[in-house]
């Protein structure tokens, strides 16, 4: 089982055990094989980078309120203007 705490630091333990709990009154159980997605973020990170610098991913720098906007622009007019904005290798300044 893989618990995604996505942000270890700001989550609260009462979600990651409840879902715990939850799997096992369902009879399910983990053993030793209990993981969170938290002990993998620098090999994650590192699979992230390699696939900027192939060009088979992007950095994307823009805020909630951009991503919201440009989202409803895309759906309802299907234009490249969030292709242009948000493109391959558009922010490589920002990675390591």
């Amino acid at each position: 089982m893989r618990d995604d705490d996505t942000n270890p630091i700001t989550e609260e333990a009462r979600y990651v055990d409840t879902i715990q709990e939850d799997v096992r009154w369902l009879g399910w159980g983990w053993d030793e094989h209990l993981y969170y997605a938290s002990d993998y973020f620098e090999q994650m990170y590192d699979y992230a980078v390699q696939l900027i610098k192939k060009g088979l991913a992007y950095v994307c720098d823009l805020n909630a309120n951009q991503i919201s906007e440009y989202r409803i622009i895309y759906e309802a007019y299907h234009t490249q203007k969030v292709i242009q904005i948000i493109r391959v290798g558009h922010r490589k300044d920002i990675y390591r």
